[in-house]
């Protein structure tokens, strides 16, 4: 209980990122989303394609991004912090979403 997960090891593991990947592409399905240069050889390579496509969605369909960040299931705390950090809010979006998609499919590999 209170484990911190490590994403350095499981980020080397390519059926983990295929996992990642597949999920981003679920919760996505809403706009039709697929992300193009699989397979990924770590999470930090999937930002540029989500941030594409967050950035897309942000300023052309907002209703249809609050309903993607619910299914991905960012927390509105998580939601607030990668808005408010510096840099570009699309690209720190990316990045939470990776996390947090990250997070479900450990937590699902744990449980079983």
């Amino acid at each position: 209980m209170g484990e911190v997960l490590d994403l350095t090891e499981l980020s080397k593991n390519l059926e983990f990122l295929e996992e990642v990947a597949f999920q981003i592409e679920k919760d996505f399905s809403l706009i039709a989303f697929e992300l193009k240069f699989k397979p990924y050889n770590s999470l930090e390579s999937m930002i540029g394609e989500v941030e594409s496509a967050i950035e897309s969605v942000r300023h052309t369909q907002p209703n249809l991004w609050m309903k993607i960040v619910y299914r991905v299931d960012l927390t509105e705390k998580q939601y607030r912090f990668a808005k408010g950090l510096h840099g570009e809010t699309s690209a720190n979006l990316a990045k939470g979403v990776i996390l947090r998609e990250a997070q479900k499919v450990y937590t699902r590999k744990m449980m079983k």
